[in-house]
């Protein structure tokens, strides 16, 4: 998965203006840049890999459907909201709770002894991730594992810009408590 850079994030808006006026083609490039950073989001919030896909399917199907309506200039904020939306309406249907135990932060290029302490890492942060407040693990999520921006967290969470700063503070400090006592 690479990271969405301005240029990405350029290219995105783009081909979205040319979607909406007809050229379909070019919605399909924005899911191909956009599929894997909207699973993994799902990923961290359902139970399993199935949910998640199923979940990146209908985010992308709403996108779709709403791409009429969208007149902002920042369309990864609007379809990371929609994702949110989309798995707090699966919640809503299932009453489950959040899992987080998809994520893979091991690089398969490392050798055997970096991919075991990079496991145990991961292990780690998974155990404490679930003991945070939703809030804090969805900011912490978005600006971390997503590499959204400041401004675009707050869009995504219909936050200020300052509300996503001090819950990103307080998160790291909440998460570096529990890490201690892990």
């Amino acid at each position: 998965m690479t990271k969405l850079d301005d240029s990405k994030r350029q290219q995105i808006e783009k081909f979205i203006k040319n979607a909406k006026t007809g050229k379909t083609e070019d919605f399909g490039k924005v899911y191909d840049l956009l599929v894997d950073h909207i699973f993994q989001f799902t990923v961290w919030r359902v139970k399993t890999t199935q949910d998640a896909q199923d979940l990146t399917e209908e985010v992308f199907k709403k996108a779709w459907i709403g791409l009429s309506k969208y007149k902002a200039n920042n369309f990864c904020a609007y379809i990371f909201t929609i994702a949110r939306n989309t798995v707090i309406d699966h919640y809503r249907k299932r009453r489950e709770t959040t899992s987080i135990e998809k994520i893979n932060l091991i690089d398969e290029t490392d050798g055997p002894f970096d991919r075991y302490i990079k496991g145990e890492r991961q292990k780690l942060v998974r155990q404490a991730l679930t003991k945070l407040p939703t809030y804090y693990r969805e900011v912490i999520i978005l600006r971390f594992m997503q590499e959204l921006s400041v401004k675009e967290a707050a869009l995504a969470l219909k936050k200020t810009q300052i509300s996503i700063r001090v819950a990103q503070f307080r998160a790291l400090r909440t998460l570096k408590k529990i890490l201690k006592n892990i």
